[in-house]
């Protein structure tokens, strides 16, 4: 499930390839050519439907993929139980971890690349996003992911869970509602403390080639994720600690506008096409090399901001 950003541009969204994205669908941040000008009015972000305090209850569309045989046969080197599926499954799981995983890396450094390694080697099922959905095999599971690199939200969850389980770091998938639809998640535990990862609410619909990653809903607690998701409380670990929140950690916190300017300058300054700033509410912004921007996300916490640079 994904967000929905402009509410002024509902009846438009599927036409241009942003739906809202459930276990089925998925919607998108709009294009910058459907942006609003950074000297015009903000868009409008449009609230769930479903309070943070209802009970998460999706449709059963069937269990997530069991990656028990492939992470055995990681941790033990014996691919001979696999079958051809699953072996596909396993080398390229293998491949990716060799390209992201590096020596020295602490658990918090290793969950962070996996996020962004699926945010940006997965794009949308774009069939999910037509007037009549029509689902691309394979891609509810990694073997979408891995080999055609192209997933739901199924597919994008349960390919970061076996990222985890293969590199021996505990986590879960949660299954709730976003914005009122059905939606998965992960949530990884980094000594002893819970952290949400929704790797498909941080992949944007349109996707475009070398776009980087994106981090809003990277090791963020429960009071960022029930502004806009819902799901079972009380059979879900509980994730109510602000102190790994990656944008906070990596220094795209801002408190002033000028704070945001200068991580603005230092991102035009680098030749960044995107910069993430989050701050403690939405009046908060900044305009230097800014064409257009929108907020990924809003809550009584925070808002995270994402401008398009010139």
């Amino acid at each position: 499930m994904r967000k929905n950003i402009f509410s002024v541009f509902a009846a438009l969204l599927i036409l241009v390839g942003m739906a809202a994205c459930a276990f089925d669908d998925k919607s998108d941040e709009p294009s910058p050519s459907t942006q609003t000008s950074a000297e015009e009015t903000e868009a409008d972000v449009t609230s769930s439907d479903v309070s943070a305090d209802d009970t998460a209850e999706p449709e059963e569309d069937g269990a997530f993929y069991n990656d028990t045989k492939v992470v055995e046969a990681y941790k033990s080197g014996d691919v001979s139980s696999l079958d051809e599926k699953e072996l596909a499954i396993y080398n390229g799981a293998v491949a990716a971890i060799d390209e992201f995983i590096s020596d020295g890396m602490t658990d918090e450094e290793k969950v962070i690349a996996a996020h962004d390694w699926v945010t940006t080697h997965t794009t949308y099922d774009e069939g999910m996003l037509e007037l009549v959905p029509q689902k691309s095999p394979d891609t509810e599971n990694p073997y979408g992911v891995l080999i055609n690199h192209q997933g739901i939200c199924k597919g994008y969850t349960s390919t970061y869970q076996l990222f985890m389980d293969m590199l021996g770091i505990e986590s879960v998938i949660v299954s709730g509602m976003a914005d009122g639809e059905e939606h998965a998640w992960n949530v990884v535990n980094l000594d002893g403390k819970w952290y949400h990862v929704d790797t498909t609410w941080d992949d944007f619909v349109p996707d475009e080639e070398d776009r980087p990653a994106f981090h809003t809903y990277l090791l963020v607690p429960d009071g960022v994720m029930e502004s806009r998701h819902v799901w079972d409380r009380i059979h879900s670990p509980i994730a109510d600690s602000y102190d790994r929140m990656y944008l906070v950690t990596h220094g795209r916190y801002c408190e002033t506008a000028d704070d945001v300017n200068a991580l603005l300058d230092a991102a035009y300054e680098a030749g960044e096409r995107y910069c993430e700033v989050i701050a403690p509410n939405s009046d908060i912004l900044g305009s230097n090399h800014v064409e257009y921007y929108w907020h990924s996300h809003e809550s009584e916490s925070c808002t995270v901001t994402i401008y398009w640079l010139l």
